[in-house]
């Protein structure tokens, strides 16, 4: 027994260098040495009789975090779940490895959809990193920037904004201007300014953003390529889709290359990219990426996992446009209910889908229904203060012009006129709106002012 104990006390370098390795390895992003480590550290795990009960945690730990950047949430959940739940004072003992630990797990439910509870325990870790290691500031900023991230799925926008700030404070006083975590911070504040309608700052954001991790990481990096994608949903908003087609591709060109063709983040980007082709016109290309995608999702995750519904509304937008209007409705019917079930009823993408919805309604001329959805959209999008509201004010404009042309052939003229007025009105809302909050020359300008011309 003796000779055996001590043979575990000659591992623990050993499983030490590992560690330290893997950490350089997930820091340069070089997924090829995480490959490696994922199985020498499975073979070390099968002989757990050569293994003290510290070295096991140690290489689970590590384990787990290198499955979180690989982007296998399922197994790094696992794992993570096992050290956590057991208690084991090996972890608690190492404030720092407990701390990492709790964010990593916290950050892997919130990648898997379980926002509240990714906050519960990203929370968890960063206190114990102010309280116990206040100077490790390199890890509060990184615990903050992913609390951001939650904060922002959670739809609690102001406090996403407050703990990314505080994160990009921290990197900025205490690491060079160059330095990773500052690109990262910047994504995902350009992310936030994204969802909350700030789409020219976002793009001011992101574009930093680019450059700082253009003078750090390989042209091939994780990092350009998740800050691309939330770029080309900004040039979207904006209205530049050809801008955003470029930035999409190039992303996915990049995920290809790190991921096999059924990982999730490839079919994160495809639906993006979908995305845009609909709003191009390639409807079928788009149809066809979009569905490939959700059979992706549906491998990894249940049918009403929040990422196979968002990529299943997607698929509804498509179908909207190629004219499937009650496939469209099933799915976007479907995609309500949980997405009710996940959000605040304030919530900005709920307030998107049921503007989408409002559109099947339109396209199956059921007027009323139409009306009502739409302005309910209207009401969250104007409650948060969202430039999203002129996209309601357009549709509801459409409405009004249908419904004035309807009486047009009839002896009430006044009725006409009236609505004819309020198609108007709507429209004229819709361009204070958009030049509010979008650049002098955007393309939603002009498109709302020739609408304006023509119903003059």
């Amino acid at each position: 027994m003796s000779n055996l104990n001590k043979n575990k006390e000659l591992l623990l370098p050993i499983v030490t260098t590992l560690g330290a390795y893997g950490e350089k390895a997930r820091s340069a992003e070089d997924f090829s040495k995480m490959k490696v480590l994922v199985s020498h550290y499975e073979t070390l795990l099968k002989h757990t009789q050569l293994l003290s009960g510290i070295m096991q945690d140690l290489i689970s730990g590590d384990l787990g975090e290198i499955y979180f950047h690989l982007g296998d949430y399922i197994k790094a959940k696992k794992i993570l779940k096992e050290i956590f739940f057991k208690s084991n004072k090996n972890y608690i003992n190492n404030q720092i490895k407990w701390a990492q630990g709790l964010v990593y797990f916290g950050a892997v439910q919130r990648e898997l959809g379980e926002y509240e509870l990714g906050r519960k325990f990203l929370e968890q870790g960063l206190e114990i990193y102010k309280k116990q290691i206040p100077k490790n500031y390199e890890n509060i900023a990184w615990s903050l920037s992913h609390l951001g991230n939650t904060y922002r799925n959670l739809g609690k926008v102001e406090k996403a904004k407050a703990n990314l700030e505080e994160s990009l404070t921290i990197y900025k006083r205490y690491f060079p201007e160059n330095y990773s975590g500052i690109g990262q911070t910047l994504t995902n504040l350009g992310i936030v300014y994204s969802i909350n309608g700030e789409y020219e700052k976002a793009r001011v954001f992101l574009e930093e953003s680019l450059l700082t991790f253009k003078k750090t990481k390989p042209e091939n990096s994780l990092g350009i390529a998740r800050t691309l994608v939330y770029l080309g949903y900004a040039y979207k908003e904006l209205g530049y889709y050809e801008y955003a087609k470029k930035a999409l591709e190039q992303s996915l060109k990049i995920y290809k290359a790190h991921f096999q063709s059924d990982h999730t983040d490839v079919a994160w980007v495809s639906v993006c990219l979908g995305d845009i082709y609909r709003l191009l016109g390639y409807f079928e290309n788009s149809k066809e990426i979009i569905e490939k995608s959700i059979e992706i999702y549906k491998k990894k995750f249940k049918e009403n996992h929040i990422d196979t519904t968002w990529a299943s509304i997607y698929l509804g937008y498509v179908y909207t446009d190629l004219g499937y209007y009650e496939e469209a409705k099933e799915l976007l019917e479907k995609g309500l209910v949980i997405y009710q079930a996940t959000f605040c009823n304030n919530h900005i993408d709920i307030a998107s889908l049921l503007r989408n919805l409002g559109k099947v309604y339109f396209k199956l001329a059921d007027y009323q229904t139409t009306e009502k959805l739409l302005v309910k959209a209207l009401s969250i999008f104007q409650k948060n203060n969202h430039p999203e509201s002129y996209m309601c004010l357009e549709m509801l404009s459409e409405l009004y012009q249908k419904n004035s042309i309807h009486t047009i052939n009839t002896k009430n003229k006044n009725k006409h006129q009236y609505l004819k007025n309020k198609s108007i009105n709507y429209l004229k809302k819709a361009l204070e709106t958009v030049k509010t909050h979008f650049p002098k020359y955007s393309p939603h300008i002009t498109r709302i002012e020739s609408k304006l011309r023509d119903l003059k």
